[in-house]
């Protein structure tokens, strides 16, 4: 079914301008610099500090990151609040700095697995989150890369845990769609567009 419904939205695609990688690169003299160069210039990029994650390592934690090497450092991943049905704080998702090192700018998430679901839009309620990119397709090579965790389909609902998310338009491009979803929870009266 997930298959199917993704087949269908994106059946009525809108063709947008493409960008020649090569053509792009060479005029920026990337691709004409010698190899040792660029191996040099690669070598100057800094390091970053190995990180604490403790909390991803956590037996009833393994379950929820995709990859056992692409896990939160514990120093700036989010932290879910306690709800009445999940006691657990974590999410493979970190916070990221923005433009001029603001704090807190944007969270880098993992496509949510099934069993993620709720644990993502229990982020994004909590955060308040308002735009989400998603970078991947839901399959990659045959590979499920992203579980579905809106409705496909426009005017479709999906429940997950106490959310509820409408997606209440959707436009589809070659590359990319953009669709704007409706978020409420239960025992709550706001209901938060993305």
């Amino acid at each position: 079914m997930i298959e199917d419904d993704y087949r269908e939205i994106n059946s009525d695609i809108k063709r947008t301008a493409t960008i020649n990688l090569y053509k792009t690169l060479n005029e920026t003299d990337f691709l004409s610099k010698p190899q040792a160069e660029i191996r040099k210039e690669f070598r100057k990029l800094p390091n970053p500090p190995a990180k604490d994650t403790h909390a991803a390592r956590y037996e009833e934690n393994l379950d929820k990151s995709r990859y056992r090497d692409v896990i939160p450092g514990e120093s700036t991943r989010v932290k879910l609040q306690e709800d009445i049905d999940d006691t657990s704080d974590f999410i493979n998702a970190n916070y990221v700095s923005g433009y001029n090192n603001e704090e807190k700018a944007y969270i880098f998430t993992q496509g949510p697995l099934q069993s993620t679901v709720k644990d993502f839009w229990r982020m994004i309620w909590q955060e308040n989150i308002s735009i989400i990119v998603m970078t991947t397709n839901i399959r990659e090579a045959g590979t499920m890369k992203c579980y579905p965790y809106w409705p496909l389909r426009t005017k479709q609902y999906l429940n997950s845990g106490p959310y509820q998310i409408l997606n209440e338009k959707s436009d589809s491009y070659d590359s990319f769609n953009i669709t704007t979803l409706l978020l409420r929870k239960r025992n709550h009266s706001e209901t938060r567009t993305i």
